[in-house]
């Protein structure tokens, strides 16, 4: 009794290990960047991508899309609000993480207010889009940087203009009282 169980036991494990049993083996890196100019300079923005590895070869120069592959995902976090790769723009051919050797290399992830196919709601009225679109360096503590860019709507040219009129009627007047 006890020898068919040991077979049984070594029959099981011996068959699974001849299909193969597929392992999932994500890799997730952390990233960020930081607005250099305009009004947000200085603002981080943060967040992760995640992919299965056998979806690479971890050779050459690859790249990961999400309607390439169902394991590709990405969360970004700007100003409070958490957003995700069905955000981009040019979802699903977008965002794009380009791999060289099996890391990454570039970032291509685009969020705008307005976009005719995907709009994505902001939280602040003033930001038209944003995006991180370039290298990614990868830092001392393991995360990756990436150039982070903020559109904000631009000051009306009218504002200026009409502070000029009035600051130039107020003169006037001012002339023209003394006169």
């Amino acid at each position: 009794m006890r020898n068919k169980v040991l077979f049984k036991i070594l029959a099981t494990v011996l068959l699974s290990a001849s299909l193969g049993v597929a392992r999932a083996d994500t890799v997730s890196w952390d990233f960020f960047g930081t607005a250099a100019d305009g009004p947000y300079a200085g603002q981080t923005a943060s967040g992760a991508f995640t992919y299965d590895l056998n979806d690479t070869t971890g050779v050459g120069a690859e790249l990961l899309r999400p309607d390439q592959t169902s394991s590709l995902t990405l969360r970004f976090t700007f100003l409070g609000t958490d957003y995700f790769a069905l955000h981009d723009i040019d979802f699903p051919t977008f965002p794009q993480i380009n791999l060289l050797d099996g890391l990454p290399v570039r970032i291509d992830y685009i969020i705008d207010r307005f976009d005719a196919v995907n709009p994505t709601p902001i939280t602040e009225p003033d930001i038209l889009s944003f995006f991180m679109q370039g290298a990614l360096i990868m830092t001392a503590d393991g995360r990756f940087e990436a150039p982070l860019t903020v559109n904000t709507v631009p000051l009306p040219a009218g504002w200026w203009f009409l502070s000029s009129a009035l600051g130039g009627l107020a003169l006037l007047r001012r002339r023209h009282a003394h006169a």
